[in-house]
């Protein structure tokens, strides 16, 4: 409450907001049915944001398959996470007007076409088009409304909510993988591409099942509400966000190859290694979480930003097996514990419940931006300095700590030097 107070009190010193908009009465706060939101948001978290974690498993493969460069590959695994953060916008204001269930319908269908014609795609276009783009904007479509709706069944643990929330990324982050692994060899990759179809599919309908919104639907006002750009906390806050995932997914899509090339390990052991980049994302997710809502999210989330930073600068130092093994574990944990807290913090920012889904959504939107160009950079640096990763894991490393610099400054602008939870 002490939270809600203190931002309604900055929102009329600014004038860019009316006051904060309080929760519903009715509102659970949990409850069966809040974590029952959870576990269907979760699922589709899991479809989304963990299968395209796990693109490591489709990179190398790709470069050999389709004989295109690293930089070329990756544009496909940034496409498809600029369109699920691009169309954030849209499906976080439609749901907000009361279609989060048709939408997240729409995009599970979508997730089936995208990754159901990518078992038969066999030109660089087409894996393009199925999986970057038609799987991307189902992502996009699925994704923010579930946020949406669990962050308004929750007050007191709304942080933890949304991290386990946020945990699909480290599940679908040990699946996919653990099916590629295993089937790869054995049935090829058409269909073990479909195996791991029919498990989203079979995540989409519980979770379309599941997921019930508890705010009442806003069906007047404009699809883009630009006015809270003007709050320099937000806007600032969003800018620190974008170079943090601008650097994000570099050792996520770029570690196996590292690997490959570096240590001539072989295929089981790079599989291995971005298991566990993705499986240390549970307690990465949690134990943070925990101490978040103790002390804020964005407390929280400038250290996460500012040791990503150190270990992407310190993978340029690893020699052997033994560093890279201790740097996927480090990596993931606060790689997971950022991509947790970033989302989490949003809602905070937002003086109106009703106005969540469009509020993540315009984030959401500025961060794509991110996802898009991040490692097509990055892939591109690494193709110039002929397979040399260094230049890579610099870029990384100086966008982390040039978000954490710019989210210390939005959190300076918010509380100046006082200590609050926030």
């Amino acid at each position: 409450m002490e939270r809600t107070e203190s931002l309604s009190s900055s929102v009329d010193k600014e004038g860019w907001l009316e006051k904060q908009e309080p929760l519903p009465e009715e509102t659970p706060d949990g409850g069966l049915r809040g974590w029952l939101q959870v576990l269907g948001a979760h699922l589709l978290v899991l479809n989304g944001w963990g299968y395209m974690t796990s693109f490591g498993i489709f990179e190398p493969y790709y470069v050999q398959t389709l004989n295109h460069s690293p930089s070329d590959i990756a544009w496909i695994g940034s496409i498809e996470i600029f369109f699920l953060f691009a169309m954030s916008i849209f499906a976080g204001r439609a749901s907000d007007a009361g279609y989060t269930r048709p939408l997240i319908a729409l995009g599970v269908c979508l997730q089936m076409v995208g990754v159901f014609t990518t078992s038969v795609c066999k030109e660089f276009w087409q894996v393009l088009l199925a999986q970057g783009i038609c799987q991307g904007i189902g992502n996009g479509l699925a994704f923010t409304p579930a946020y949406s709706v669990v962050s308004s069944y929750f007050k007191t643990n709304r942080v933890m909510a949304m991290c386990l929330t946020s945990c699909g990324t480290s599940t679908g982050g040990l699946i996919f993988p653990a099916i590629a692994e295993t089937l790869l060899p054995s049935i090829g990759f058409g269909w073990t591409v479909r195996v791991m179809g029919f498990v989203m599919l079979f995540n989409g309908v519980v979770a379309v099942l599941l997921i019930r919104p508890h705010v009442p639907p806003r069906r007047d006002g404009p699809l883009l509400e630009l006015s809270i750009i003007k709050e320099p906390t937000f806007a600032l806050y969003t800018l620190g966000s974008f170079f943090a995932f601008w650097g994000n997914f570099v050792a996520y899509f770029f570690v196996r190859t590292f690997a490959q090339q570096k240590f001539q390990t072989d295929e089981s052991t790079t599989f291995n290694l971005l298991l566990v980049m993705n499986g240390i994302g549970f307690p990465g997710r949690i134990i943070p979480a925990i101490v978040a809502d103790r002390i804020g999210p964005i407390n929280s989330v400038i250290p996460s930003m500012v040791v990503l930073g150190i270990l992407t600068g310190s993978w340029m130092a690893v020699k052997n097996m033994s560093g890279m093994w201790a740097f996927v574990v480090f990596y993931g944990f606060f790689a997971a514990a950022m991509m947790g807290l970033v989302p989490a913090s949003v809602p905070s920012l937002s003086p109106h419940v009703s106005k969540n889904g469009m509020h993540i959504g315009l984030f959401f939107s500025v961060v794509s931006l991110a996802g898009l160009s991040g490692t097509p950079i990055a892939g591109r640096i690494i193709t110039i300095q002929d397979g040399k990763f260094t230049g890579a894991q610099a870029f990384g490393c100086v966008s982390f700590l040039v978000g954490a610099v710019l989210t210390l400054a939005a959190r300076y602008m918010k509380a100046k030097l006082e200590w609050k939870r926030m």
